[in-house]
């Protein structure tokens, strides 16, 4: 292999090696002397008895199922440098501090000879990346691998401890059972939030302080920390009773979002309290169904299948729907007493163009006052609209006429859908139906909940 140098050396002239290190916000030139072309490259940076060594050794590595091999070498940065990109050394850099990270960085080496004026004479030989890095008391010792395709990422790696103030994994305040506990990290998009259709596709997050309701989702930066307006500071407690989620947030809460860190605190400032939301599925048919319907099309996780409820000729063809399984007010909280904090909502449509009479309908057989209609609603066209019931200060069916309603109450309720037409043909499509509570005030946050959030990497 032949190659043809930028710049021709004369009888006596001092080779020059001249590297540059692409940062986050612009590039550092150093050299083994200093010398200035259209950029200056800082002769003091490397260490001077040994500034770089194993050029041109090869090193094998395995990439797509097959060994290879590739040029690699180190450059050594001594600690005494006058250079504000290395004054600090190691300090300057991830994860001692927020600064650059120096793993993964594109690194480019070159050759000029004392007498180069201009960039132009320099013959650049190779870029590499920076794979890993070490220091002792004297020197920075950077090694670099040979990559024009291949791309090396340090994966953080840290669990929760109590011991080490690093910034990045140290809480003080965090339960013993959760030392220990792997912080994540995060690549792709985990915010899904599927309210009728029950897919949540989210991230684990850490309780590691109960007083401030902090909970650390990654060990690095994330590059979108929400999946809508104003959600970005959302914890997700998951409730295995129901199979959903208890949806977290407080006007106080502060989120932390650095290159070592993003994590959310609750209850951030004092005194502000935490409010909840959920989503529960309606996902069991009750025995005041009054036809045989397919229920696979109406609990299935999806908002596109349905199944026609049609009218009897009576107005009264019903089908009654109830949540699958069991939760109880400790793994949730106190529930909201205005109107609007707990409604039910069904996705409806007609069969075809024309307008659908309908009621949502209420049943508790644990009360004597059973049931309770509601009033008429109208439904039009054949694409899904919803349409629900406020009945947070309903008491006519409530056991006890006290508000506000448990979430055990909740769960115990049958949700009708009555066909109200009376002439048989004219179908009501039923989607999906869920119970929504809104305005929870929550039960402490423990350790031993699994708990989500939603972002972006």
């Amino acid at each position: 292999m032949s190659l043809t140098l930028n710049m021709a050396s004369g009888d006596n002239n001092e080779t020059i090696w001249v590297f540059r290190l692409h940062g986050v916000n612009g590039i550092t030139y150093f050299s083994t002397r200093d010398i200035t072309l259209n950029n200056t490259y800082d002769g003091k940076v490397l260490n001077g008895s040994n500034p770089i060594s194993n050029v041109v050794w090869s090193s094998t590595i395995a990439q797509s199922g097959g060994a290879g091999s590739v040029t690699s070498y180190t450059i050594s940065i001594s600690r005494y440098v006058d250079n504000a990109d290395f004054n600090g050394f190691f300090d300057e850099f991830y994860p001692a501090t927020s600064g650059l990270q120096l793993t993964s960085r594109a690194i480019d080496i070159g050759v000029c000879w004392v007498g180069a004026d201009v960039d132009t004479k320099i013959t650049w030989l190779l870029r590499g990346r920076a794979i890993e890095y070490s220091y002792s008391q004297r020197t920075l010792d950077i090694t670099v691998f040979e990559a024009d395709e291949l791309s090396v990422f340090e994966l953080p790696y840290y669990s929760v401890q109590k011991n080490i103030d690093n910034d990045i994994s140290y809480f003080p305040d965090v339960d013993d059972e959760i030392i220990g506990t792997t912080i994540p990290i995060i690549y792709g998009g985990f915010n899904t939030e599927g309210l009728y259709t029950g897919d949540y596709y989210l991230t684990p997050a850490i309780l590691v302080d109960k007083k401030y309701q902090t909970f650390i989702i990654a060990s690095h930066y994330c590059d979108v920390t929400s999946n809508s307006a104003g959600k970005g500071d959302l914890i997700y407690r998951y409730l295995e009773g129901v199979k959903s989620y208890l949806i977290m947030s407080c006007a106080g809460s502060a989120l932390t979002n650095s290159i070592v860190k993003n994590s959310i605190s609750l209850q951030y400032t004092p005194g502000s309290r935490t409010w909840g939301r959920i989503h529960i599925r309606l996902t069991q048919i009750s025995p005041l169904d009054t036809a045989d319907h397919n229920i696979p099309k109406i609990i299935d996780s999806d908002t596109t299948t349905y199944e026609e409820l049609d009218a009897d000729g009576a107005g009264a063809t019903k089908v009654g729907l109830y949540p699958v399984g069991s939760i109880s007010s400790s793994n949730v909280g106190w529930l909201g007493s205005t109107a609007s904090d707990i409604s039910v909502r069904f996705l409806l449509a007609s069969n075809d163009a024309n307008a659908r009479s309908l009621s949502l309908d209420l049943r508790n057989e644990s009360n004597a006052v059973a049931f309770d209609a509601g009033s008429t609603q109208t439904v039009t066209g054949t694409s899904p609209a919803e349409k629900s019931r406020d009945f947070g200060t309903l008491t006519a069916i409530k056991k006890d006429a006290a508000l506000p309603w448990t979430i055990e109450e909740i769960c115990g309720l049958t949700y009708i859908v009555n066909n109200e037409e009376t002439s048989v043909g004219n179908k009501i499509r039923i989607y999906n139906g869920v119970v929504y509570l809104t305005g929870i005030y929550i039960t402490p946050p423990r350790a031993s909940v699994p708990y989500y959030g939603d972002r972006t990497r």
